[in-house]
This record gives structure tokens, sequence and C-alpha cells, in this order.
């Protein structure tokens, strides 16, 4: 019978039965069919109370290669225990002996290890399965993947487990880091952070405050260290101070503020009297001048490598290298693509330090307005 099928009737089993069994049962009616279906059948393959260090450890299941050799071991429990109660041993010895595989399963519960990693058990899971709750195919797909007989003891499962370990431990390590960056940007401030915050401030109340201003005052925001005793002793979630409101502008702040946002979206732009029409976007605004300064400076365009801001370099050469939420784009034929999400005043910024690098004036450019 095809091992997703097993999977559907052992599924069935746990749903009409409960958890509520022994160890033997779980062994017959739940484990020793899964391990049958993955071609662990017949005593030159599978060998039960198998005998390790002349007794001192005593294996539930010994899953053998063509030489008679442990390449798995798999520890059984009833489905009320505790599984992590019981992994310390088993896993210390199948280490010690060079076995590939570790499994420690109570029939509905099956926790997959690679014993020879380093680390406490938890970071040699490469596989936790629920089969209460996990669907049926991806369970099949893990366990064909790496636990059937073939793919074992021919090298295959190993190395699949291992890609899957990577990338749990990969994801482990993004979600520990996420809390950090985001502190990282309340405390920087960076220039995202900065820009998210004018652009905030200037719909809520209809100005927009000056960079250096919102960074400044940034900086002076201290933010609370939330825990969970905190929050319960407090009754509620701490929150953040208010932030400051930017003085109000000049007479004349007013009148180039108004100059800058009363025309809307650039239509095109104009670098020493040579025009290049945009398509009504301030990214585009920025593209458009890229190209341009590509066509006037094809031996030297590369010293755009080294326009970065503070967190990350604003063209590269391998789009990978820029996030895809940043929207790289490639700029015309070159091998050189652009950052391409910005507000407008990060498009205005991005425009003057480009002028700067390739020593035009910012009087050399200006953006057209239909």
């Amino acid at each position: 019978m095809p091992l997703q099928d097993v999977i559907t009737r052992v599924q069935a089993e746990i749903r009409d039965v409960g958890i509520g069994i022994n160890e033997a049962d779980a062994r017959t009616g739940l484990i020793a069919p899964i391990l049958s279906a993955l071609g662990w059948e017949g005593l030159a393959r599978i060998r039960s109370e198998y005998s390790v260090d002349r007794g001192q450890m005593r294996w539930d299941y010994a899953l053998l290669d063509s030489n008679g050799s442990p390449v798995g071991v798999i520890e059984a429990k009833a489905p009320r225990e505790d599984l992590a109660t019981h992994i310390d041993q088993p896993l210390t010895y199948a280490a010690r002996k060079g076995v590939d595989f570790c499994v420690l399963t109570s029939g509905v519960l099956w926790w997959l290890y690679l014993p020879r990693e380093r680390g406490d058990p938890a970071q040699r899971r490469f596989a936790a399965i629920d089969l209460r709750v996990d669907d049926v195919q991806e369970v099949t797909a893990i366990l064909e993947s790496c636990l059937r007989y073939e793919v074992l003891i021919g090298g295959a499962g190993e190395k699949h487990a291992r890609g899957l370990l990577e990338a749990l431990r990969l994801e482990q390590l993004v979600r520990s880091e996420i809390p950090r960056a985001w502190r990282r940007l309340l405390e920087g401030p960076n220039e995202m952070l900065v820009e998210l915050v004018q652009e905030d401030v200037e719909a809520a109340i209809g100005e927009r405050p000056a960079y250096e201003f919102v960074k400044s005052e940034l900086s002076k925001i201290v933010v609370p260290r939330r825990t969970e005793a905190t929050t319960e002793r407090q009754g509620r979630t701490p929150t953040l101070a208010p932030l400051p409101v930017a003085p109000a502008p000049t007479t004349s702040q007013q009148t180039r503020q108004a100059s800058s946002t009363s025309a809307g979206r650039p239509t095109g732009i104009r670098l020493k009297g040579e025009h290049r029409r945009v398509a009504n976007t301030w990214n585009d605004a920025l593209y458009q001048l890229a190209v341009l300064i590509l066509q006037r400076h094809p031996s030297d365009f590369d010293r755009v490598l080294d326009w970065s801001g503070p967190n990350r370099p604003y063209v590269v050469l391998n789009k990978e290298d820029v996030p895809r939420t940043r929207r790289p784009k490639r700029i015309a034929d070159s091998p050189y693509h652009l950052d391409m999400n910005w507000s407008s005043s990060g498009v205005k910024a991005r425009v003057q330090e480009l002028l700067r690098l390739f020593d035009y004036a910012s009087a050399d450019f200006e953006f057209e307005f239909d």
C-alpha cells in the first residue's frame, strides 16, 4: 500500500481510538505500518529491541543497511508520554555509533533527528510531525525523502535532511533577528524610517518636517523594553512617548514646499538642456536621470557602485543583492540595477547625490511638470 494511503489510515485510527493507547498498541497499529510502507520490513532491514554495547542500550527499532549495520534508530513511546524527556539517551548512543538518523515517535508525533550534528537535541531535529493535524501530503513528502529504505541507505536521505535542518535553522535565525532589527530601526534611526515618519507627519498635519529635524527628534525617543513581567504588573502594554511636532515653517519654507508639492508628479526631467520623458512617477524620474548619465558617462559609469546610503548600496551589478521590496530595475541595457522604491523626498535626495557623484551642479538639473 502506498505510504500516503497508510498515513491516511493511521490518521483515521488516531481519530477513532484517541491517544490513550499503550506503547505496544502504538507500535503495532501506528508505527509498524508506516515503517513497512517506507520499505523497512524483513529481518534483513529492520530489527526490534536491538542491543547496543552489550545491552547497555536497547533501541526499539534498528534500521539496517545491506551490511546489517544500523543507519537509523527508532525509539517508540506511548502517545501520552512526553517525548522531550526520552530523547537524550537514544540520541547520544546513535551519535556515538555513527548512525545517520534517530527517530523518536509515539505513532502520533514523529520527531526526526540528525544525531551527529552539534548542539542540543532541539538543534539537531530537522522535522516534527503531528499526525493529528499535519497535512498527509506534507508528511508523506518528508518521510519519503528522508526515511524510505532506498534513500536512507543510499545517502540521499541524510542529504535531504540536512537541507531541511539548514532551512529550519535559518528560519529560527531570522525569527530571532526580526525583533533586534526592529529595535535597531527605532533606536537608529535609519534613512527609511526617517522618510516614513516624514510622510506620516505630512499626511497628518499637511506639512513635511525636515529630514534632519525628524532624525534628531527620533533619536530622543526612548523605546521601552517590553517584557511579560512588566506587562502583567502594569496590566497594559507600554506605549511610546509622543513624537514632538516640528516648528511651523517660515513663509519662505512654505513657498518652497508649495512649489515642490503643488505640481504633483514629474512628467519629465532635463539635464543640461537634454530632456527625457517620465512615466509620471518620482521613481521613474530618478531612473531616467540614471539612464541619461549612463549615456553621457559610459566609460566611468561604474562610479555609481560607490553610491550608497547608511545601510545599503543604491546601485548593484547583481539585482539579487537588492531586496525585492526595493524593486531593483536594470538601467537601460547595462549590467547595473537601481534601487527603485523611494518616496518623493527620497527621490529628490537621491537625485542630488547622483548629480554630485558625476560633478553636476543642482542648477544643471530640473524636474518638469505639465
